[in-house]
């Protein structure tokens, strides 16, 4: 699929805008030396894991402790990305960027999805020291690996989640990279609104005509746009005047349905070789 830009800064590697690190912190690693340990909910972490198949994207695992021979509430993953990276606050900032990338596709799903956060990030059993989130400035494009091998990596994450799937095209697709992105932020009617902007756009540029029930959409604008409705949540500001409507109100819950399903409609067609939610 070809990607699109719209007002995103030029792609670049994310690791060419970070500043020089010194390189004796991490030692050339393999993917599998790293265990990025997570917060999160547990059920859904255990499901993800147990599923048939895995993604190098995210290869998840866990819920076992093994030395009392019982389950266990503890998570981790690690990423192909890792493969042979010795800079140690790289490693933190993709790990930052993946699990954004997934929370942002769980509240795709659900609105009240508890999203994923590092407890810490461990090399070869050893804690890293810990680096705080940097701004990141760009997809993290497609690792060096065949198109074969991209192709399997894809067919084995939609087996397990949709979740999956959506996170593999957010690292070199720019729409759904936003949207997923944009998911991620606060539950809002702004945030809502923004993922209506988005998806629009995206459609326009792609020639995608999303079917959508004009009243719903209206009640979504009018509900959205009205500080005498939404408050401080509203896309405006207060106004001494507001024209009459008789459309319904949207809550909260219901622009989220909404938006959703407009966003869903776009994945459909923007990318039916992978899905159907419809």
């Amino acid at each position: 699929n070809q990607t699109c830009s719209l007002g995103m800064p030029d792609t670049v590697r994310l690791f060419d805008s970070m500043p020089a690190i010194k390189m004796d912190e991490v030692t050339m690693a393999a993917r599998a030396d790293f265990e990025v340990m997570l917060n999160g909910d547990p059920q859904d972490l255990r499901e993800l894991s147990e599923r048939v198949g895995t993604t190098e994207y995210f290869h998840i695992w866990g819920g076992v402790d093994h030395w009392n021979d019982c389950p266990s509430d503890y998570f981790s993953f690690n990423s192909i990305y890792f493969e042979g990276e010795d800079d140690e606050n790289l490693i933190w900032q993709i790990s930052y960027e993946l699990s954004s990338l997934f929370n942002g596709a769980s509240k795709l799903f659900w609105r009240d999805a508890r999203p994923i956060t590092i407890h810490k990030i461990l090399l070869e059993g050893k804690p890293l020291d810990w680096h705080e989130p940097m701004m990141p400035l760009s997809l993290l494009r497609r690792p060096a690996i065949s198109q074969y091998k991209w192709n399997e990596e894809v067919k084995c994450a939609l087996r397990m989640s949709a979740r999956l799937g959506l996170m593999i095209l957010a690292t070199e697709n720019e729409d759904v990279y936003m949207l997923l992105k944009q998911f991620e932020l606060e539950n809002s009617w702004v945030g809502y609104y923004r993922l209506l902007e988005t998806i629009d756009s995206h459609a326009r540029v792609k020639g995608i005509t999303i079917g959508e029930d004009k009243k719903e959409r209206e009640s979504f604008t009018f509900t959205a746009n009205n500080y005498s409705i939404t408050g401080f949540d509203s896309r405006h500001g207060f106004k001494d005047k507001v024209k009459a409507s008789r459309l319904p109100v949207m809550k909260i819950d219901q622009g989220y349905a909404f938006v959703t399903k407009m966003c869903k409609s776009y994945l459909d067609q923007a990318y039916a070789q992978f899905f159907k939610f419809g």
